[in-house]
């Protein structure tokens, strides 16, 4: 169970991640750099 738990918290570090680069895609269509 601890590999398997091991591989959610990977999973969800990485859906975390991937949501804070969409709202920098975001943050960069509405605002120019």
């Amino acid at each position: 169970m601890k590999l398997y738990n091991s591989i959610l918290d990977d999973n969800f570090e990485y859906l975390m991640f991937q949501e804070l680069i969409d709202l920098r895609k975001m943050e960069s269509e509405v605002l120019p750099d």
